[in-house]
């Protein structure tokens, strides 16, 4: 086995050592080019000019630059993008004692929501953010009145209706008179208690689209309600309940 192994090295020493190089070459490469700044990196938004073959690379390479301190910078590296991605945005990775020691994050697009990017770059990628606290405000004034209003035991139909005319729109109250539910669709229960106003979480989901979700007092289970909403003269309004597949 042993003069077999001698063998063997005897015979390909030449690529083994090529091959050998070729791998440090590259370990080094990584370490000087890419290391510093995936480890240290700051982010910032980059939009890609081009994506060609270049010089004996295999893949493409995408070009593309990028504003750090109001000064423009651009770089390019290999990339598994396409000709129709020019144009678009990606966050670009840079060490910002050095701006030209960067790459872009092709499989990391910048969403429609980053609308503004600061002149210093960012520590870390943002994340994207719909929630309006307006729109917050209005479901939580909504949902507490009208819980309030439903676990009341004088309460009446007509102030339950009133508040539905206020914070739903006319299609989605349409909708709902023209079904005959056993159940609450804004509350996607049959009945009401006033302490699961306490538990009332809202957020958005992505944009013009919110979760409400309460916890009931009795099982603490938690109930979720996916909503649409629309902004109508000022207003933020309910125009349609996702998550129930009965009022489509």
């Amino acid at each position: 086995m042993k003069n077999k192994i001698i063998g063997f090295v005897k015979k390909y020493h030449a690529p083994l050592i090529g091959l050998g190089i070729l791998i440090l070459v590259c370990l080094i490469g990584y370490m000087y080019n890419y290391y510093p700044v995936n480890k240290y990196g700051i982010y910032t938004v980059g939009t890609v000019t081009d994506v060609k073959r270049t010089g004996g690379r295999v893949g493409p390479s995408c070009f593309f630059y990028f504003y750090y301190k109001g000064k423009r910078y651009e770089g390019s590296n290999p990339t598994n993008l396409k000709k129709k991605d020019i144009g678009k945005r990606f966050y670009v990775q840079f060490l910002k004692d050095n701006p030209n020691r960067c790459g872009l994050e092709d499989n990391k697009p910048v969403p429609d929501c980053i609308k503004e990017v600061p002149p210093e770059g960012w520590a870390e990628i943002p994340h994207c953010s719909y929630r309006d606290e307006k729109v917050v405000r209005a479901l939580t004034e909504f949902y507490t009145a009208y819980i309030s209003e439903c676990d009341n035991p004088d309460g009446s139909i007509e102030r339950i209706d009133s508040l539905r005319n206020k914070y739903l729109t006319k299609t989605l109250l349409t909708r709902l008179e023209a079904k005959d539910l056993d159940y609450d669709p804004i509350l996607q229960a049959q009945d009401c208690d006033q302490k699961t106003i306490r538990t009332l979480e809202i957020d958005a989901e992505q944009k013009n689209v919110y979760i409400v979700c309460y916890t009931s007092p009795h099982n603490s289970q938690k109930t979720r309600i996916k909503l649409l909403i629309v902004e109508w003269r000022g207003s933020y309004l309910i125009d349609d309940i996702l998550n129930d597949t009965n009022i489509v």
